[in-house]
């Protein structure tokens, strides 16, 4: 995805789906199925989105502090994308819309100008953005259940 290059998330969530929709034309006699990730949250809005502004700033010109509206925006709008695409490509059981990211949310994040206080685990992401090994055995256990529960 492109938010972080300061791309907004409706043409962010257009560009996945287009992606999708691609893979689900070309794979059709196959049958291949199509394990889609929920973009993951991130946590260096403070840092990055004032350099993004505009267009990632509010009416008044004012920098977001958090990429995780607008994370959330992109993967409600996936969830519709891939309903619609299934129903369209006759796929449904085909693509699957899947949740890594909620372990790597700081569910007791407060900004509240503390330093060591992030939206993100730190701990499992610690340049905010990327995952490292503890985060990929994170992501390996998800993909693993999503594999199991299609009986793959």
């Amino acid at each position: 995805n492109n938010l972080g290059a300061g791309e907004l998330p409706g043409p962010t969530t257009q560009g996945i789906l287009a992606i999708v929709e691609y893979l689900l034309k070309e794979t059709a006699e196959a049958g291949c199925h199509i394990m889609l990730f929920q973009v993951l949250p991130r946590g260096d809005g403070k840092e990055t989105l004032p350099m993004l502004c505009p267009p990632r700033c509010s009416s008044a010109n004012i920098p977001y502090t958090s990429f995780l509206p607008a994370i959330r925006k992109v993967n409600e709008a996936l969830k519709d994308g891939i309903q619609q695409l299934g129903k369209t490509y006759s796929a449904s059981s085909r693509v699957q819309l899947i949740d890594c990211g909620s372990e790597f949310v700081n569910n007791d994040y407060q900004d509240n100008g503390d330093g060591d206080n992030y939206e993100v685990k730190k701990e499992i992401m610690p340049d905010l953005l990327h995952p490292n090994a503890a985060g990929h055995l994170i992501l390996a256990k998800c993909i693993r259940d999503y594999v199991d529960q299609i009986g793959v």
